[in-house]
């Protein structure tokens, strides 16, 4: 009993980051055989943990301190699952390594409603990096193997645009401007992303295009589609000449 009592106060909570891919996850069942656990080695994590959290206050913005204490609670440090931070372990290094991710996470959750958050950050993939998406991305490629299941999911094209991008400028090595006149379904199929094209976007190209490069960042690319647009808005003389061609055309 001793063990499990003091497995519970260094274990508290299981709902937090995992450390293998850094996700929010669900609280869940530990294994009975955990309790065997060393009473120093949990207690030295326990002091990890700590430091972990201290060094990483240090490292946030006040904004996303404040976000995290908002969105899990003032205890939020305890929803951290850190395996990999064992007593063998730099912290200040651990730390460096994983800042990046943490904070892309962080900003991924910002974009969802408040009573939401807890739900999405439970779910599968949901909070999975830009990197973390290439490198499983990069594995499809190289093994021949489909993306896990509900990989592209509940994220509003997110992962599926990281995707598209890195297909078009890794892969392909085309400029954004060629890849908007390009690429067709052809190339989603030869590079493995047929399946992706079907459920993100109705198996059409143009709105894969418009995920990966939005026109929030190049606005360049939308420029002459929206100044065709405004010309056929404009109706008129120029709406008339293009109904006189069509009917000459078929003559």
């Amino acid at each position: 009993m001793a063990y499990e009592e003091n497995f519970e106060k260094c274990y508290k909570t299981k709902a937090g980051i995992v450390d293998s891919t850094l996700l929010f996850t669900k609280r869940y069942t530990l294994n009975p055989l955990t309790f065997l656990m060393d009473k120093e080695e949990c207690n030295v994590r326990r002091d990890n943990m700590k430091k972990f959290y201290y060094s990483l206050l240090q490292n946030l913005t006040l904004d996303e301190a404040f976000f995290m204490q908002d969105t899990f609670g003032n205890q939020w440090h305890n929803k951290f699952y850190l395996q990999k931070l064992k007593h063998n372990t730099d912290v200040s290094k651990y730390l460096e390594e994983n800042l990046q991710a943490i904070k892309e996470r962080i900003n991924i959750l910002e974009q969802i409603p408040k009573e939401e958050r807890l739900h999405f950050s439970s779910l599968p993939y949901f909070l999975t990096t830009k990197d973390e998406t290439i490198k499983t991305y990069q594995r499809v490629l190289k093994n021949g193997n489909l993306f896990p299941k509900d990989f592209f999911r509940y994220d509003n094209g997110r992962k599926a645009g990281i995707v598209t991008y890195y297909m078009c400028n890794n892969l392909m090595e085309l400029k954004p401007r060629k890849a908007f006149e390009e690429v067709t379904k052809k190339d989603f199929n030869e590079y493995k992303l047929n399946d992706m094209l079907k459920l993100c976007f109705d198996n059409s190209p143009k709105l894969a295009l418009r995920g990966a490069y939005p026109e929030s960042i190049y606005p360049g690319l939308y420029f002459k589609e929206l100044q065709n647009t405004q010309i056929k808005d404009n109706g008129g003389l120029s709406h008339l000449i293009n109904s006189i061609d069509e009917i000459f055309s078929q003559k």
